[in-house]
């Protein structure tokens, strides 16, 4: 009698060695993808990312980056951003136009603190002071809670 045995193996991307990759050194066993590190060099270069989580559901996939100044960052499957949420202000910059300008008009003194998608056609952005503002996707004021 001839008995054979088998070892099947499979490896999944996470299971390879990781080199430590840039967005300003980050320190996680996960690598960034490029368009998101660009990203994040750009718009936060003196912060290092100090975790990086992939969240898998479905036929798609979004990256959370929690940057060193406790900042959060959410990119979609297409490494768009969708969602930048800061503990202090985040730079108007990462914002649309239109939107930092309405807070500049309407809302004098107040800093916007985060930034997210709500869906497809609906951006929000909460202010210091704990406002919700929603948007359209062309930036036209939609609610505020004001």
């Amino acid at each position: 009698m001839l008995v054979c045995a088998f070892t099947i193996t499979s490896y999944s991307q996470n299971d390879k060695p990781r080199t430590n990759t840039t967005a300003a050194q980050v320190e996680s066993s996960m690598e960034i993808p490029k368009p998101v590190n660009t990203w994040v060099t750009t718009y936060y270069p003196k912060n290092k990312v100090a975790k990086n989580t992939m969240d898998k559901t479905n036929m798609s996939a979004s990256n959370t980056l929690f940057l060193d100044n406790g900042v959060v960052l959410q990119f979609n499957d297409k490494n768009e951003i969708t969602s930048i949420d800061g503990k202090s202000s985040i730079p108007t910059t990462l914002v649309p136009a239109k939107i930092a300008t309405y807070v500049t008009q309407n809302n004098a003194g107040s800093e916007i603190y985060s930034w997210q998608w709500v869906d497809s056609n609906v951006q929000q952005i909460m202010l210091d002071n704990g406002q919700k503002i929603q948007f359209s996707k062309s930036g036209d004021l939609i609610t505020s809670d004001k």
